[in-house]
């Protein structure tokens, strides 16, 4: 393999298919129990969405000057900070925490024929370096065994020991053991690698101001309570990028694989700045609920690579406009 290049399997698309079929299921399941309003059947749970600022840096290498960083500029961003799992829980409950940036007014993406997703640049991430399934097969399996709130554990563990999926195990216990006090104290990654130009790419973001130690909150929603008084404050992050350069210990195509910085180091690309504000408000929470991110509302010099982000292309889109039809939402 080459670096940066993918390897799409034969069976692909019928884990994509079947997906699809899934997600439609869930769907209709979920609108029959709660026609209103019908959630996202992942990432439920918001912490906040909270305006911010994106700064490019000024002193980026050349060949890393490319769509949105192409320039020293500031971007308007909405960010989306949230509890992984499909369910509305307290949020002592073990889960991972997610962190959504969505930068506008960058440039129409005419792949994407939704007006809604125009203008945009999303950034999707979570608090582990690693998914905790390797490609869209898998990715179809597992969803496939989600039946209830408990964790399907026959998709790690079958009846054939030698097929055990312990490495993939590990890893969403790792995800979801972290201890957060505040999502904006914790660093977010990629998991699955993106285009940077001609380049493959992971990226993260890193909480950078002594101010982002995080509060601790007692009640069901602490994180939000946590959120709300930090956020008497800016608060600020890095963005940085890792950069692929070996294509054996730094797959494009298995999400479950850490990309190790002893062979690239995360470099600073942007700053991104979060200003004291109230985002509590019924407006807010409206915005928020109404909101979609996805990792392909993206510039074609960012566009997601690997076997789980070409799942997710149409998956998202699908989800997306499944729950804007059903509560009603242009």
């Amino acid at each position: 393999m080459n670096l940066g290049e993918e390897n799409v399997p034969n069976n692909e698309e019928l884990a994509i298919e079947r997906l699809h079929k899934l997600v439609r299921s869930i769907f209709q399941r979920d609108y029959a129990l709660n026609p209103a309003p019908v959630r996202r059947p992942f990432h439920a749970k918001s912490h906040g969405c909270v305006s911010a600022f994106f700064t490019i840096d000024q002193d980026i290498p050349d060949d890393f000057r490319v769509g949105v960083f192409k320039v020293p500029r500031t971007y308007s961003s909405w960010i989306r900070f949230s509890n992984a799992s499909a369910l509305i829980q307290s949020d002592w409950k073990l889960d991972g925490r997610g962190m959504s940036i969505k930068l506008v007014d960058v440039a129409k993406d005419e792949s994407l024929e939704n007006e809604r997703h125009k203008l945009v640049q999303d950034f999707v991430m979570i608090n582990h370096p690693a998914f905790f399934v390797r490609n869209a097969m898998d990715f179809a399996e597992f969803s496939s065994r989600i039946t209830g709130p408990s964790l399907p554990l026959s998709f790690f563990f079958g009846r054939n020991p030698l097929k055990w999926r312990v490495h993939e195990f590990i890893t969403l216990v790792k995800t979801g053991l972290k201890w957060v006090s505040s999502p904006l104290a914790i660093q977010y990654w990629s998991q699955t690698p993106y285009k940077l130009g001609s380049k493959a790419i992971k990226f993260t973001a890193k909480p950078c101001s002594f101010r982002n130690k995080g509060i601790i909150s007692f009640g069901h929603d602490r994180l939000r309570q946590g959120m709300t008084v930090q956020l008497q404050e800016e608060v600020r992050f890095e963005f940085l990028i890792q950069v692929q350069k070996c294509a054996t210990r730094m797959p494009v195509e298995d999400a479950t694989i850490v990309w190790p910085e002893s062979f690239s180091e995360y470099r600073r690309l942007a700053t991104i700045k979060i200003p004291p504000q109230d985002f509590n408000t019924t407006q807010r929470l409206q915005f928020d609920e109404n909101l979609s991110f996805a990792p392909w509302h993206s510039l074609a010099e960012h566009r997601p690579i690997g076997g789980i982000n070409r799942a997710r292309r149409s998956v998202y889109e699908l989800m997306s406009e499944l729950r804007h039809q059903m509560n009603h939402l242009e």
